[in-house]
């Protein structure tokens, strides 16, 4: 298919949301974003009440930690930092500034709240060993969603969050619960990669031809060499930028995939990174 019709076939399909952020004013000088976007209803939820997380108790001195409580550390730790985060943009609020630096605050916290509890539910998800089956949505819905969620990571990260999902794609259903925390997943897993250039943004595009449904997640990256590329799948890789939040984004995406009897696979090519998630 040539370029023209490749790109004529892609302005057809449905386009779902296209949030492109404001400039980022009103924030506290030289702050940084540690949280994604995820979930802020999900930590005054039912589901969460009624199972919290459970660290395992602490095991002997000279014993070698299991996989489990090592996540429960990486857990607790993450978890702390996105609530001192929110503390942080509470006391902007406290000061009474301007109101587009109290629009900054709530977003902080918006943010940082649904990060923290979509780290619970991701750790959850992922240490599961059969995930429950959730209702089952159309999956132009799901991106929907998280487009929408990502709008105040957007603007405080001043990056462009664009999707589109043609028509026999968006009808496909699937489980709402695993796949909402896989596409999040990916969020984390690949914001730490995208450039800071003029228009930093994440393109996510689906499609479905005879057979299989494809989901592309691509964005500009020169941060990411051929070795980093091949790693990307890699849970021992402890420099991988982002850290432990973007290790378990990429683990519940994979989790979430595999759920679907999909697969998934990563590659960098000419600065353009891109996240394929085959579904049958």
């Amino acid at each position: 298919m040539s370029e023209l019709e490749t790109n004529t076939a892609f302005e057809e399909s449905h386009e779902t949301v296209d949030f492109i952020p404001p400039a980022r004013e009103g924030l506290p000088a030289g702050y940084r974003m540690r949280a994604d976007r995820h979930y802020v209803d999900e930590l005054t939820s039912e589901d969460l009440r009624r199972k919290p997380s459970v660290v395992p108790p602490p095991q002997s001195v000279g014993s070698k930690p299991s996989v489990g409580s090592e996540r429960s550390a990486d857990l607790f730790k993450s978890l702390s930092e996105e609530l001192a985060a929110v503390e942080s943009a509470r006391r902007l609020l406290a000061d009474k500034g301007p109101a587009i630096a109290r629009r900054a605050a709530f977003d902080l916290i918006e943010v940082h709240t649904a990060r923290a509890a979509w780290l619970i539910q991701a750790t959850r998800f992922v240490e599961s060993e059969a995930p429950q089956p959730d209702r089952r949505q159309p999956l132009g819905t799901l991106i929907d969603d998280l487009v929408e969620r990502f709008a105040p990571e957007g603007r405080l990260r001043g990056v462009t969050l664009r999707a589109r999902v043609d028509d026999r794609a968006y009808s496909t259903r699937f489980d709402a619960h695993a796949l909402s925390i896989g596409l999040a997943g990916a969020v984390v897993a690949l914001l730490p990669f995208v450039d800071a250039d003029e228009e930093p943004a994440l393109h996510v595009d689906a499609t479905r031809s005879t057979g299989s449904l494809t989901v592309h997640i691509v964005h500009r990256s020169t941060r990411l060499d051929t070795t980093s590329a091949e790693r990307f799948f890699d849970q021992t890789w402890t420099m991988r930028p982002g850290g432990w939040p973007a290790a378990l984004g990429m683990l519940t995406l994979k989790r979430a995939v595999e759920h679907h009897g999909g697969n998934v696979d990563f590659e960098v090519r000419q600065g353009e990174a891109r996240l394929r998630l085959i579904f049958p």
